[in-house]
């Protein structure tokens, strides 16, 4: 039995447990022919399977990012295509259901022991504070606008004053 086992593990017959891998291929590079950019579509595999922007199974569909001409030189659009690329590759991954809910999970237990410590902090000096306030005013476009809770508003112009 050792033999056997020891014979499939040599040839790499054995199981191994996979993990998600994105792979992207930039398939093609046009024009747009309604706005004149530059247009990079890829394919994007997950796990061997052609996915959309979402990672939703989408077996002819590629992926577009667009460049113009202020995007940089050449070897600029080429790296930012390629960074950018790149950087969906990781969104696919992170959009993996699993992966949101225990993304979610740790960035809250990671906030929640920031914050703890702040409100054990600030709460005996806020609860019980209070306030009151009976209008406001804004400033927009030459204006002053104030409005009141008893609805008694106004406006006024906003006099410039010249030297």
């Amino acid at each position: 039995m050792k033999k056997l086992l020891l014979g499939l593990l040599l040839t790499g017959l054995l199981i191994t447990p996979c993990f998600a891998q994105v792979v992207a291929t930039v398939k093609d590079v046009v024009i747009d022919e309604a706005r004149g950019s530059i247009i990079v579509k890829t394919e994007y595999k997950l796990n061997g399977v052609i996915v959309d922007v979402k990672g939703n199974p989408s077996p002819e569909y590629l992926g577009q990012t667009r460049y113009t001409e202020d995007s940089g030189t050449n070897a600029e659009i080429i790296a930012k295509a390629k960074s950018d690329v790149a950087a969906h590759c990781g969104n696919l991954i992170r959009r993996i259901p699993v992966n949101q809910a225990f993304r979610q999970s740790e960035s809250l237990k990671a906030q929640k022991a920031l914050t703890e410590p702040i409100i054990l902090s600030i709460k005996d000096d806020l609860v019980g504070y209070t306030t009151s306030k009976n209008e406001v005013e804004d400033t927009f476009k030459g204006k002053t606008i104030k409005v009141t809770a008893d609805k008694k508003n106004t406006v006024s112009t906003i006099s410039v004053v010249s030297e």
